[in-house]
């Protein structure tokens, strides 16, 4: 029923190698869009770099009838204070799209720097 639906989560992840996987490269920043929210939906992004065993967040939002959400640091704690910076200094970058309540999410872009090229190039 609906209450099961509002209370389970959908999750999406991608790893991204752009660039070439041996380029170092840092996060700009990061946007998600989706349809409106509903009331009690949420749409939660969360990063890990070179193969970490853990996720760490970017944002959450909870905000009745957002569109998007766009970062260039990352709230880490979820306490709605952006405390630390994005990665940098990855190889590859891996994201996770966490939704509930209904939030449909439509798509997420991202902008990184390369910030080591390989000697011969």
């Amino acid at each position: 029923g609906a209450a099961s639906r509002y209370s389970s989560y959908s999750i999406y992840e991608k790893r991204f190698a752009t660039e070439g996987s041996a380029k170092k490269k840092d996060l700009i920043g990061v946007t998600v869009t989706h349809e409106y929210l509903p009331t009690d939906a949420s749409v939660e992004l969360f990063y890990r770099v070179d193969q970490n065993t853990t996720f760490t967040q970017i944002f959450a939002n909870s905000t009745d009838n957002a569109i998007s959400t766009s970062a260039v640091n990352a709230d880490t704690d979820g306490d709605g204070d952006y405390d630390a910076g994005l990665p940098k200094d990855y190889k590859e970058l891996e994201f996770r799209i966490r939704s509930r309540g209904g939030a449909e999410i439509t798509s997420l872009s991202f902008l990184e720097e390369v910030t080591d090229k390989r000697p011969y190039s």
